[in-house]
């Protein structure tokens, strides 16, 4: 497939060419959805440089959904997404480094990427952050950062990370006296209420 010059597209054109790919794998009522149909419009809107297109046409490769599985063309339109700014492709992208899926494992690149995400407001990447920063993998250990990502993630919806916190400061948990633990607890549970 011939590469398509953003110029030529356009911003909108692309766009439009993502979301016409997004209708033909979804269907709708007359039609079932097609995937396999849907990839060459994703190509033709990633090409133009639409991040979104980018970003879901690398899970595609990647995954092996609707094409053959290319993980290392899945990676490079992910990487291209990310550079953009798409904060799921961000938040893959620090996942693909943390886990050394089909790269080299990176944590210091992999903590770059999920902190763009987190910043962003995205919930699993402010967990998969704060999973670094309790190990100390690829950041400076910092219980106290990890702590208040995992709340952010929480409060952003994220059941994973209240479960994530709770691992975290059991040991912390159980030398406190009944009083304390359960004081600390309604505290956590205000704090999450009214955030």
């Amino acid at each position: 497939v011939a590469l398509i010059s953003y110029a030529k597209v356009g911003r909108e054109n692309a766009e439009l060419l993502y979301r016409k790919a997004y209708a033909i794998e979804i269907g709708n009522d007359s039609t079932p959805g097609d995937i396999k149909s849907a990839i060459p419009l994703y190509i033709r809107s990633a090409e133009a440089g639409y991040a979104p297109a980018q970003s879901y046409l690398g899970f595609c490769y990647y995954n092996g959904n609707g094409t053959d599985r290319h993980p290392h063309l899945g990676i490079h339109w992910i990487e291209k997404a990310a550079m953009q700014g798409d904060i799921k492709a961000c938040n893959n992208l620090g996942w693909l480094l943390s886990n050394g899926e089909e790269v080299v494992r990176d944590y210091t690149k992999a903590a770059y990427w999920f902190e763009k995400a987190a910043n962003a407001g995205l919930p699993m990447a402010q967990s998969q952050l704060a999973d670094l920063y309790k190990e100390g993998k690829g950041v400076e250990q910092d219980s106290l950062v990890a702590r208040n990502l995992y709340i952010k993630a929480i409060v952003g919806g994220l059941a994973d990370a209240e479960r994530k916190l709770l691992a975290m400061d059991y040991h912390r948990y159980m030398t406190l006296s009944a009083d304390s633990a359960t004081s600390e607890g309604i505290d956590f549970y205000k704090r999450r209420a009214y955030s």
